[in-house]
């Protein structure tokens, strides 16, 4: 028997070959400029490439000629060859399923394209490789929908930019020309427009690349905006020692991690902080998950339909990191400001999220414990979510001051009274809906039940114990602001 493809055996395909309808470049055209983009995420698709391609400074220059204004970012990168140039050049230069690097920032091999497309008609980009000679090309839109063709143009020869990049070792150069939809709307350019056009951009990158501009993992990059050094935006104020900085949360094999953050109330934030902290959008609008890809920000908050947006939950934002290779999973799209959780992750972000968001709402510092500026305050919870297909979906932790405690009691007398008081803890936070986790899609362990006489004496039965096994009292008092469901009195272990 024959084998078949697609209901048609294969002796017969080329018999069954029809005609070719190649898409009409004008209309494509036109339909790829209305992917999306706003300037913000077409110049962060752009300068995805210069970090990839290993640059540790980037310049961007915003020049205000009217109708002939222009856009340039230049980078110290590997740069490329002609044959380099023309592949990055290719509409979709790379399948999505082929093998990326780790630190690879792209998606579909769209980015540098479609991004420039939706603000401009013209896009020339020169490049140079160590010891080779610099090689530059050009798409004109109006060319490609006038003649019918994907035809690339070669730049004037002489061109500054092209003398520019002679003077580095290697590096590349993009410009944007015919700036119709970054100029301003309508045939009439705008300066105003223009200008704050510019501003909006830079504020989005400082955020989006934060990470990239701080000391993060040793990075080394540098991005200057018209020839001013742009600071990144750090969302989760974490060298502020009021933040509440909670350490990471592994699933998946390490495949996603995650870190919540509580920040400061807005009052007790220093006067110049307090608008930057609410960042570009608004506190509203960043509140919740920043998702993550390479330490590159994809989504800038937002509880991705686990929660609806609540101002009582302002102070929260979760890091979510990603690897390359999840893209997929998360539904990653081509601009790369959107991403969707997948089923097998959603309840254990639903966990954290209403855990971390439960301790937001008190009346509290949250993670007001001494700690050195950008040092975790390890929060310790009761239970511990496992991933989906463990066979046990709940463990008790054993880092928690109670457990931990009990484990190596000093006394009989201790191990009576810390056993008592890990059998309440157990009855009160034990995970409702079942022990399956996937039935179990609100743990509430926040929700504490003891009065505050009946804490305040737990709290002074463990402290005392603490305290004998070694603790200093302020050690003490940090480990129990750092445990659940301790870390809802504050005022109580004030006074301890």
């Amino acid at each position: 028997m024959s084998s078949t493809t697609g209901g048609l055996s294969a002796g017969s395909i080329a018999s069954n070959v029809g005609e070719m309808v190649p898409p009409s470049p004008a209309s494509l055209i036109e339909s790829l400029r209305s992917l999306g983009y706003t300037p913000e995420t077409a110049v962060a698709d752009v300068l995805d490439n210069s970090i990839a391609a290993g640059a540790t400074h980037i310049g961007i220059k915003f020049d205000w000629q009217g109708a002939d204004s222009t856009l340039t970012i230049i980078d110290n990168g590997r740069g490329m060859t002609l044959a380099t140039l023309l592949e990055a050049l290719r509409l979709g230069s790379r399948p999505t399923d082929g093998v990326r690097r780790p630190d690879d920032l792209g998606r579909f091999g769209l980015g540098l394209k479609t991004a420039t497309f939706s603000q401009c008609r013209q896009l020339t980009v020169w490049s140079k490789v160590a010891g080779g000679e610099v090689v530059g090309r050009c798409w004109d839109l109006d060319h490609v929908a006038t003649t019918g063709h994907w035809q690339l143009l070669h730049p004037p020869a002489g061109d500054a930019l092209e003398t520019q990049l002679r003077y580095l070792d290697s590096g590349t150069i993009v410009q944007w020309k015919r700036m119709d939809r970054f100029v301003g709307p309508g045939v009439n350019p705008d300066k105003a427009h223009f200008q704050s056009t510019a501003t909006r951009v830079s504020q989005h990158l400082a955020l989006v690349f934060h990470r990239y501009l701080s000391t993060e993992g040793n990075s080394r990059l540098k991005i200057s905006v018209n020839d001013r050094p742009l600071e990144g935006f750090d969302p989760f104020l974490s060298g502020n020692l009021q933040t509440g900085n909670y350490s990471p949360e592994r699933h998946l094999n390490g495949s996603l991690t995650v870190r919540p953050f509580i920040l400061p109330p807005v009052d007790d934030l220093p006067e110049k902080l307090r608008d930057a902290a609410a960042g570009p959008l608004g506190w509203e609008a960043h509140q919740g998950y920043f998702v993550y890809r390479n330490r590159r920000l994809l989504v800038p908050g937002g509880w991705l339909g686990l929660s609806k947006v609540n101002p009582a939950f302002n102070r929260v934002r979760i890091q979510l990191d990603l690897n390359t290779s999840a893209d997929s999973d998360w539904q990653v799209d081509v601009l790369k400001s959107r991403a969707t959780a997948p089923r097998t992750v959603r309840e254990f972000l639903d966990h954290i999220g209403s855990r971390v968001r439960a301790l937001a709402t008190q009346n509290h510092h949250v993670g007001h414990s001494p700690h050195k500026a950008g040092e975790a305050s390890t929060f310790e919870p009761v239970w511990l979510t496992q991933p989906e297909n463990a066979r046990r979906p709940f463990l008790l932790n054993r880092a928690h001051p109670v457990l931990a405690q009990a484990l190596n009691p000093a006394t009989l007398e201790d191990a009576k009274v810390l056993l008592n008081l890990l059998m309440g803890l157990i009855e009160e936070t034990a995970p409702m809906g079942g022990w399956n986790a996937a039935e179990a899609s609100a743990v509430p362990p926040m929700q504490i039940g003891a009065g505050q006489e009946e804490m305040a004496a737990n709290l002074r039965s463990i402290f005392a114990i603490l305290v004998s096994a070694g603790r200093t009292t302020d050690e003490a008092r940090a480990f129990l602001r750092s445990a659940e469901p301790y870390n809802q009195y504050p005022q109580l272990i004030d006074q301890l």
